[in-house]
């Protein structure tokens, strides 16, 4: 028991990189890739936010010429905002569709790396000794091993949900810094204080489960 709790106690970081280094190679690339489409969904985030500053300047100023537009050889005012509003509503769409794929993906890989632990755990616990078979609980050992698996496949979604989360935060806030700081500056305080209320509120959850 004391080594459950010594477990749990132990810093993310470390718990990570355990996990990481008894990964299967596949696992390994399919983590690589998982992690590409976090960096494709944090820059397909940061493009949304940054060309809505533009688009919203371009209706500020629909009747007046802007020199980066007379390369595209509009026709007429109507056709040129038809073609920025359908950019825009696409760019706003790509970003979303990745973020729900990679949710998906998030999911997908912590289903197929908890699977992999319980096989891996599984196979020690039939290929151990005879004498060890007789005297150990079968029902004590399907149990704690299926809440173990069931743990661990929750942890990785949600470190994989937070490095999402992060990286996305990250781009939008150096965004918003190279647009105006003082919004960035005002985000910055509402999601610190956010996470304060969260990281509170989470650390009270789980000591209450842990019980």
């Amino acid at each position: 028991m004391r080594k459950n709790v010594k477990g749990l106690n132990r810093p993310v970081f470390f718990i990570l990189k355990d996990i990481w280094s008894n990964l299967s190679l596949k696992r390994k690339f399919q983590s690589a890739l998982v992690f590409c489409l976090m960096i494709s969904s944090t820059l397909a985030e940061i493009a949304s936010i940054g060309i809505i500053f533009p688009y919203l300047s371009y209706l500020e100023n629909t009747n007046k010429d802007i020199t980066i537009l007379k390369y595209f050889n509009f026709e007429n005012a109507q056709s040129t905002f038809i073609y920025i509003t359908t950019f825009f509503i696409i760019v706003i769409l790509f970003a979303g569709l990745l973020r729900v794929l990679n949710l998906y993906f998030n999911y997908q890989l912590s289903a197929f790396i908890g699977n992999d632990i319980g096989c891996g755990f599984y196979k020690k616990v039939i290929n151990q000794e005879y004498i060890e078979h007789i005297y150990s609980n079968s029902n004590v050992i399907i149990n704690s091993s299926t809440e173990g698996i069931n743990q661990a496949t929750s942890f990785i979604v949600l470190a994989l949900q937070f490095l999402t989360s992060f990286l996305i935060s990250l781009g939008i806030i150096v965004t918003l810094i190279l647009i105006d700081w003082k919004i960035a500056f005002f985000l910055i305080i509402i999601l610190s204080t956010t996470y304060v209320i969260l990281s509170l509120l989470s650390r009270k959850t789980i000591s209450n489960n842990s019980k």
